[in-house]
């Protein structure tokens, strides 16, 4: 799709929040510049409100040298998201360790985040600022997690015996039928009574830290929020030619702007 666009002169974007596709995305940096598009990956819910942090706590401390980004939703997984955490049973986790990308076990680390209305334990997951953020902030050491239940977290925890099991496509054939045959997903009441909270936090070499948070919209609202509002402003003739995050080309303040949510400086 991304070849097709470049050939076609056609900015592309979409909604992915995995690291891989950003990767491969970002092969085509080159490309896209010479034709004078944007591949834009990663519109909606991932990464658009967690990049905008990132990028705040980067200009609330330029020599940052570590990053933790925290996120926590009050609504329920649609079918799509869950079939997508199936296909990444049993291949554990990625965190950024000095600049690279690094493969770590399924509940490498869990702790504790004050998310505002819940304190709660949360675990790093593979998601997509492990690969974005550093070309949004420079800052060469991120974690990304999300606060789940004890339950999942234990469960996450199998992983590190069990991978080979999960990987099988027994196990993940039960887990997608199990899905198929459960609800679709969040309804637009439940939509609209949920939020999504999130908290970053950034540490330079002398072990100084800083916090701040974010509350946005239920992820499932803000990704069609966010995915048409870029929309509007790429057809503006608002755009960066080549491979982009989306702070690196309407700034931090882009979630600010889309979800009437403020950035709070916690400490």
């Amino acid at each position: 799709m991304v070849e097709a666009c470049i050939r076609n002169k056609v900015h592309y974007t979409d909604i992915t929040g995995e690291i891989a596709v950003f990767a491969q995305a970002r092969k085509y940096d080159e490309q896209a510049k010479e034709a004078g598009v944007m591949v834009l990956p990663g519109t909606g819910f991932d990464v658009v409100p967690s990049d905008c942090l990132a990028a705040h706590m980067k200009s609330r401390m330029e020599d940052a040298d570590d990053l933790v980004l925290a996120f926590y939703g009050t609504g329920r997984a649609s079918r799509g998201t869950s079939l997508t955490v199936v296909e990444g049973l049993g291949y554990g986790g990625t965190i950024r360790k000095d600049g690279k990308l690094k493969q770590v076990p399924d509940a490498y680390d869990v702790k504790r985040f004050d998310f505002g209305p819940k304190n709660m334990t949360a675990v790093t997951i593979p998601w997509g600022d492990v690969y974005t953020a550093f070309f949004s902030t420079g800052i060469p050491n991120i974690k990304v997690y999300m606060g789940l239940p004890k339950k999942a977290i234990d469960g996450m925890k199998w992983g590190k015996w069990f991978g080979w099991l999960m990987r099988t496509e027994f196990v993940k054939n039960k887990a997608r039928a199990k899905i198929i045959a459960g609800q679709a997903g969040p309804t637009d009441e439940q939509r609209a009574k949920a939020a999504t909270y999130l908290v970053g936090t950034v540490t330079d070499k002398s072990g100084k830290s800083i916090t701040s948070t974010i509350q946005t919209q239920e992820g499932y609202t803000l990704t069609a929020m966010t995915a048409v509002h870029i929309a509007q402003q790429i057809l503006r003739g608002n755009f960066k030619a080549g491979w982009q995050t989306p702070s690196l080309v309407y700034g931090k303040d882009l979630i600010c702007e889309v979800s009437g949510s403020q950035f709070e400086d916690v400490d």
